[in-house]
């Protein structure tokens, strides 16, 4: 069960990271969307009903939409103070 899950998070990510980006970093698109990773990552080390490694993924997933969520962000503060 594990291969299929990391896969439809891989394929997820993806998504979130095209639609942080494509709003500009905008926190209302990106919040939803590390506010699950972290519970995905809560549920699987503080529960413990979820597979280590999926936690493991939820938290670099979490790692890279904010990110990317903060890289755009800035990225479009400073197009626009130039």
């Amino acid at each position: 069960d594990i291969i299929p899950n990391m896969i439809m998070l891989g394929a997820a990510l993806i998504w979130a990271v095209f639609i942080t980006r494509r709003s500009q970093g905008n926190v209302v698109y990106a919040f939803p969307i590390i506010w699950g990773l972290a519970w995905l990552a809560f549920k699987s080390f503080g529960v413990g009903l979820t597979p280590t490694s999926i936690g493991i993924a939820a938290l670099i997933g979490f790692a890279i939409v904010t990110a990317a969520a903060l890289m755009t962000s800035n990225h479009q503060k400073n197009m626009v103070s130039t």
